[in-house]
């Protein structure tokens, strides 16, 4: 199963996402692709070229819809794609 297409597919739309983190607790996430300028988020900073450098690490950069930063909710957060556990999308649940 590629996770990456899985979740590329889903385009704009919310999806649910369960993965382990680095230190071995289980995340729940509802996120999404595609925000462009939310207004109380900076974008992620680092590689110039994020996409490939997400490719390059195995890791996907997404907007967590639940995240409370600076008293807002959305955030840009990373995760694994080897650590995904579960994926959740239109309703229909990927057992990874």
């Amino acid at each position: 199963m590629d996770i990456r297409k899985i979740i590329e597919s889903t385009g704009n739309l919310v999806f649910g996402v369960t993965f382990t983190k680095a230190d071995g607790s289980t995340r729940n996430m509802q996120a999404r692709l595609h925000v462009a300028k939310p207004k109380h988020v900076t974008a992620p900073t680092g590689a110039v070229d994020r996409k490939q450098n997400d490719i390059d690490t195995d890791t996907m950069t997404v907007f967590d819809m639940n995240k409370v930063v600076n008293g807002k909710r959305g955030a840009y957060r990373r995760f694994k794609l080897g650590a995904v556990r579960e994926l959740r999308i239109k309703g229909k649940i990927y057992p990874v």
